[in-house]
């Protein structure tokens, strides 16, 4: 199982490079939101504990635009666009250039605690680095905004469920 699985992962995100630049973000949106949820919730029923989550006490309209415009846009500038352009200027190989734009997002998400560092910081930072790996070959434009949209189309998403799950208590979802 362990072999097909190693197989079919890299034609998995093979099959990636023949999408246009919205198809790829949102199909990438979407995957990388649920495998995280995932790998959080597995994380969790392994023991991991949750981390420090959002402040929702914060006012709402400035939580909705600090986590949904603001931050996608601040991350993506300096976790992919930097991290990626140096490598890519030193003629560094395109995995490479992913996983030191996933080490440094998770570095940063690290504060949040482990579970957080992992589901957020590896996971949906793979995904971030991935899109802006890739899409800087065609141009900074397309690369810049189809992984600014991904991230504040997640971070939407998060938000939406973290404030549907306090209002409804369904606190299995946090």
């Amino acid at each position: 199982m362990i072999k097909q699985v190693s197989l079919w992962i890299p034609s998995h995100f093979k099959a990636y490079f023949y999408r246009t630049p919205w198809d790829f973000c949102l199909r990438v949106t979407f995957e990388a939101y649920f495998l995280s949820f995932i790998v959080n919730r597995s994380l969790r029923y392994l023991g991991v504990p949750k981390g420090s989550g959002i402040d929702y006490d914060l006012n709402f309209s400035l939580l909705c635009i600090l986590l949904i415009f603001v931050v996608p846009i601040i991350e993506t500038l300096i976790f992919q666009c930097l991290p990626i352009g140096v490598l890519r200027l030193c003629k560094v190989g395109f995995s490479w250039q992913v996983f030191a734009s996933v080490a440094l997002f998770c570095i940063a998400h690290t504060l949040k605690g482990v579970g957080v560092a992992i589901s957020v910081g590896v996971v949906g930072g793979f995904y971030l680095a991935f899109t802006y790996a890739f899409w800087i070959r065609r141009s900074f434009w397309t690369a810049f905004w189809t992984t600014c949209v991904s991230h504040m189309l997640r971070n939407a998403i998060s938000l939406t469920i973290g404030i549907l799950a306090l209002r409804f208590n369904l606190h299995f979802l946090l």
